[in-house]
């Protein structure tokens, strides 16, 4: 059977993913039983949103059917049965680091991001051959091969350490009887099936790689309808393996090209594509824009500089590289704004909201008595249970500092208090910075207020958007010898860059010598 193939391409803010989500709920009320439908991301965050809409679009349907929501990976880990304990962890790795005598880093994982990225992709040595095996696998090169020589090997790592880790790593695996991800995918496309579906729906089809095309084209072989959505102009995963024109060159029997974007205005959709159509291969794609307006602002100073000068409200700022994404987050610090590093908050509320109220408490404030409750239950102290009995039947009630200290609360200032109220090291952390963020900020109520701005990298801002977006341009030395090779890599990065903006776009000037050529 060969399935009818659509291909839809989803420009920035053209809502690609509801498309998708209408088409499979006209599948299933057309009479498709979801258990019959695949729907596919490349990331576990892209899975859980897909399938949360989904679940709340048709809440008749019991979520447990929505059983091939997964993410490649996670169809074939489930398809091939393996439990959980078979898969190589963390304490794995260092545990086979001390088996072959080569250092890894200590959060090293097998695993994916937010964003579909190797969690592993580190700069320790092991790691580093780790990733040359997972970047080998998902071209499906030989590592040792001359076009996997001449386009992916770093060139400071040895060929002969590779080969001797890659023999190691095969008798570790072998004597734990353990499997990796690559693995996973390896076996499936030896000894696996189609999957028993009529429809499946593939998301972000542009950030695929080789291994998970061939993947795809297995999984879809006994259905009738295959649904690939993506944009090439946002394939930006070309250095991690991802197939740059898998998805522009894959055959469709009907093309779809969504032509409204919902996120963009006039003055900033002409100048991002006046960026992408420098690109040598692409699909050309005009759309209409939700109004004329949007801003390009071009200033003559870095971005820790650059903060200081606009407006710090729903601000996303990105970065080619975490050492720029560290400079600015020492600026924020500083200034005492509240902000996300990398989709993770510093001001967390569910988490600070405890020592919050401890602090409130301190200064002779009366708190709510389910935040008093709260704060007596992760301390530990006689009368927890009791006053959240209490604050369920009359929740508007407020406890003082002296009835609290009555209970046993001790009265601790400045970072002691922060060790004090947490229950879990996780907690302490996060304290601590939400802690010195209000003390910068003379302004308590910041450690429970909505992060203004976000900071990130450009591959990790697929995805978002803001309504003022600020764009480094500064990066590693690396970077700028890749884009040399592929200057259309740099040119669909900075596209994604400027198409996160909903009214203002900041770039700031370079500082080094390495920088993004892209914006010239």
């Amino acid at each position: 059977m060969t399935a009818h193939i659509t291909k839809i391409f989803g420009p920035p803010g053209t809502g690609k993913t509801t498309w998708l989500l209408n088409k499979l709920e006209e599948v299933i009320n057309s009479g498709v039983d979801v258990s019959r439908i695949a729907y596919l991301t490349f990331s576990v965050s892209a899975r859980e949103e897909a399938r949360d809409r989904a679940v709340s679009r048709l809440p008749h349907i019991n979520p447990e059917k929505f059983k091939y929501f997964k993410t490649i990976h996670g169809i074939c880990f489930s398809e091939l049965d393996l439990g959980r304990g078979h898969v190589m962890q963390t304490d794995d790795y260092l545990e086979f680091a001390k088996f072959c005598g080569i250092q890894f880093s200590s959060d090293y994982a097998d695993d994916l991001d937010a964003s579909g990225s190797p969690k592993g992709w580190s700069s320790s040595l092991g790691s580093s051959y780790m990733n040359v095996r997972q970047l080998a696998a998902a071209t499906m090169l030989e590592a040792n091969s001359n076009k996997f020589f001449e386009e992916y090997w770093p060139a400071d790592l040895s060929i002969e350490i590779y080969q001797y880790v890659m023999a190691k790593y095969s008798e570790f695996k072998q004597d734990k009887i353990k499997f990796d991800f690559v693995d996973m995918l390896e076996m499936y496309l030896r000894t696996g099936d189609p999957l028993p579906v009529s429809h499946i729906f593939v998301d972000e089809a542009q950030d695929l790689s080789e291994i998970q095309w061939r993947l795809i084209r297995l999984f879809s072989g006994r259905s009738q309808y295959l649904y690939l959505a993506g944009d090439d102009d946002q394939a930006i995963y070309s250095f991690i393996g991802a197939s740059q024109y898998g998805f522009l060159d894959h055959h469709a029997d009907e093309t779809v090209i969504l032509s409204r974007s919902y996120r963009l205005r006039s003055t900033i959709w002409k100048f991002a594509n006046g960026i992408i159509q420098q690109v040598g291969r692409r699909q050309n794609k005009e759309i209409d824009t939700r109004g004329d307006g949007g801003t390009i602002n071009w200033w003559g100073m870095g971005a820790s500089e650059l903060i200081d000068r606009i407006t710090l409200e729903d601000v996303l700022i990105i970065c080619p590289t975490n050492i720029q994404l560290s400079g600015i987050q020492a600026r924020l610090q500083e200034r005492g704004i509240s902000h996300t590093y990398k989709g993770l908050s510093v001001s967390e509320y569910a988490i600070t909201e405890s020592f919050y109220w401890y602090h409130k408490a301190r200064k002779d404030v009366s708190i709510p008595i389910g935040a008093a409750a709260k704060i007596l239950r992760i301390l530990k102290l006689e009368g927890a249970k009791a006053m959240a009995d209490q604050a369920r039947l009359t929740p508007d009630d407020t406890i003082g500092k002296p009835e609290l200290t009555n209970l046993g609360v001790l009265w601790m200032a400045g970072r002691e208090s922060c060790d004090y109220v947490s229950n879990r090291k996780k907690h302490s952390r996060v304290n601590h910075q939400s802690f010195d963020i209000a003390l910068k900020s003379q302004n308590i109520e910041t450690m429970i207020q909505k992060p203004r701005v976000r900071l990130t990298t450009y591959h990790g801002s697929k995805g978002l958007e803001a309504n003022r977006v600020v764009l480094v341009t500064d990066c590693s030395k690396p970077a700028v010898d890749y884009a040399d090779r592929n200057p259309d890599y740099e040119r669909r990065l900075a596209y994604v860059g400027v198409t996160r903006a909903k009214e203002e776009v900041h770039i700031s000037r370079p500082q080094t010598n390495d920088y993004m050529r892209a914006y010239r």
